[in-house]
């Protein structure tokens, strides 16, 4: 049995060597050295004693099954509360997207809605999960084209229309107003019928 690996457990008799809390080292006749699990019968050092051989990996799959159980299930929970679509949000900045975000606001889509934003889209995809970063992102990309400078000149205000609303969504766009503000442009949000200016 020497060099062969085996996850099944195989009883051996040897010459007591050491004694663990659970493991009891020996040494076989053919000089084999094996590591024992302990029985109730407590050895004693260079007693003779049979017992299944200690198998590390047989006692560790079934620690690693549960981890693994519990992995799938806290991701799954994740899934559930992050990837699920909380809200589509209509957002016009010279160019035209829907951005669908999580009840975490996470962006988990953006659809251009015009022929502006699908260039802009295609030629810079936006990187940011983060709904305000992945917004600002939007408009810096927007007011690279010319389009994006003439409407920044003629209307001084981005709008966002909130769309199919999950019940415990709350949209925060403060970090994107603020951005906004810096540059002299408004923000004006239409959240379910109510029209907020952050």
């Amino acid at each position: 049995m020497k060099g062969k690996f085996t996850l099944k457990s195989r009883t051996v008799t040897g010459k007591v060597l050491n004694i663990d809390d659970d493991k009891v080292h020996v040494v076989t006749d053919d000089r084999e050295f094996a590591v024992l699990k302990k029985r109730r019968t407590i050895p004693e050092v260079d007693d003779y004693y049979t017992g299944k051989v200690y198998n590390p990996v047989r006692e560790t799959i079934p620690g690693i099954l549960f981890m693994l159980i519990i992995g799938l299930v806290a991701f799954s929970i994740y899934n559930l509360l992050t990837a699920n679509p909380a809200a589509d949000l209509h957002v016009t900045m010279g160019a035209r997207y829907k951005v669908t975000v999580s009840s975490s606001q996470e962006v988990l889509d953006i659809t251009p809605l015009n022929n502006t934003s699908t260039a802009i889209i295609r030629a810079n995809p936006v990187k940011s999960k983060d709904l305000n970063e992945a917004l600002e992102e939007l408009f810096e990309l927007t007011l690279d084209q010319d389009f994006g400078a003439n409407f920044i000149d003629g209307n001084d205000y981005v709008s966002i229309y909130v769309d199919n609303i999950v019940d415990d969504f709350s949209l925060n766009v403060i970090p994107f107003s603020f951005y906004l503000k810096n540059l002299d442009v408004s923000l004006i949000v239409n959240d379910n019928g109510e029209i907020k200016t952050p």
